[in-house]
């Protein structure tokens, strides 16, 4: 395991970890505070790697190559739409014949959306504003972008709210919830807890930009089933500074 510090470390948690995981292992470290995480055997000469620790030492999100190229862009304004949504994603991203991909996409999707449209937004007192068992709608300055793109190797998907209500522990604690084999499901209003799990365990790269009370976007990379390698795989989560 390679460790890349960086300067005014607050508390460890932008400490850069390298290796070859496991998702569980690696969710061991984002327990511990780890936000940026590679499995590669490479270390820390793997360039993505130099890349994104270049870009923290300057206080800057790097983008990665799996999110480069032209997107498609989608704009979600409530929960009834997301079925048409995702159809139309799966029909774009031209998915009917590829089953496990297909499938992998909509569930991924399905997951960001629903976690978005009941999650992001808050009412004065800091409690959810959409229930589950309502349907939501949006207003104008809550509208989801949802943006996707397809290549031989797979499919990219990103989901970003306007409200950057998103914390790094949240995100920790239900990754954590989840391998860990305790209390695996929370019997709650808002949502079993499974969501974040749920996604981790099916893609291959997930990235997270929060910019605290703005907004917070999520991306991925799922390979393509001829391109899957269990063992490399990237976690990272940066928050962009709103001074």
């Amino acid at each position: 395991m390679t460790k890349l510090p960086l300067p005014n470390n607050p508390a460890g948690l932008v400490t850069v970890n390298t290796g070859v995981l496991s998702k569980a292992e690696a969710v061991l470290l984002v327990d511990k505070g780890c936000r940026y995480i590679f499995s590669t055997e490479l270390g820390k000469v793997d360039p993505v790697v130099k890349m994104t620790h270049a870009a923290l030492l300057q206080g800057a999100v790097p983008l990665f190559p799996w999110e480069n190229g032209e997107k498609e862009e989608m704009t979600l304004g409530g929960s009834r739409e997301r079925q048409a949504i995702s159809e139309a994603v799966v029909a774009r991203c031209k998915l009917e014949r590829k089953r496990f991909l297909r499938e992998k996409v909509q569930s991924v999707l399905e997951e960001l959306m629903t976690n978005v449209l009941f999650h992001a937004y808050r009412n004065a007192d800091g409690k959810e504003k959409y229930a589950r068992r309502q349907e939501a709608v949006l207003a104008s300055r809550e509208l989801i972008a949802i943006r996707f793109s397809s290549t031989a190797q797979g499919i990219y998907l990103s989901v970003k709210d306007q409200a950057g209500s998103l914390k790094f522990e949240e995100m920790a604690r239900a990754l954590s919830r989840c391998y860990s084999g305790h209390s695996q499901i929370e019997n709650k209003e808002s949502g079993a807890g499974l969501g974040t799990y749920m996604i981790f365990d099916a893609v291959t790269h997930l990235k997270v930009v929060s910019a605290p009370g703005q907004s917070t976007e999520i991306a991925c990379w799922i390979a393509d089933q001829r391109s899957f390698d269990n063992q490399h795989f990237s976690f990272s989560f940066f928050e962009r500074s709103t001074k």
